[in-house]
């Protein structure tokens, strides 16, 4: 799904994706091993073609929204997602990734899981948010925690990363237990 209006971070705005920022630098992202080391599109050879199928599924979807991080200076520096949603739970999990090493350990991913869950709290009206990620990703676990996102549950030797079996975290977090 698609937004028209912004959603202000502290530091950055996320706004809905277009085919027109499906560029050669967001290519680039999902081709540097560094960026794509914890997702899954590593697995696959990515294209323009495919990320802006990507993108359009996303946008044109009932209960996924696609979002850019932004800065306030208008430079896309990666994305989060918000879905599926399911409506009948009022769930949904977010997923994350930074493309633009510049800005990795600025606090970014704090901000976009932050402005993403106010809105997703406040305006969706979503009961509780979920998400997922490799057990070493700390730097992700770390930023979902600092919204207040809470471990729920362990998944044992769950993907494969590089050649051995890692666990994945699962985290939750509550709109009752959420403080802006």
């Amino acid at each position: 799904m698609k937004i028209k209006k912004n959603i202000i971070g502290k530091n950055i705005y996320l706004r809905s994706l277009s085919l027109k920022d499906v560029t050669q630098n967001y290519l680039k992202w999902l081709q540097d091993n560094e960026v794509n080391y914890f997702l899954e599109t590593r697995h696959e050879k990515q294209s323009l073609k495919k990320i802006k199928t990507f993108v359009s599924l996303c946008n044109n979807s009932d209960t996924i929204y696609l979002f850019g991080i932004f800065t306030k200076s208008d430079i896309h520096v990666g994305n989060i997602k918000l879905g599926p949603i399911k409506k009948n739970h009022s769930l949904a999990s977010i997923s994350i990734f930074l493309g633009n090493k510049k800005y990795w350990g600025k606090g970014i991913s704090h901000d976009a899981i932050n402005a993403l869950t106010n809105f997703s709290f406040r305006d969706l009206a979503l009961n509780k948010l979920t998400a997922g990620m490799y057990s070493n990703n700390v730097y992700s676990i770390k930023a979902f925690e600092k919204v207040g996102f809470v471990k729920e549950g362990l998944r044992f030797k769950h993907y494969k990363l590089e050649s051995n079996f890692t666990d994945i975290v699962e985290l939750g977090l509550l709109r009752e237990e959420y403080k802006k």
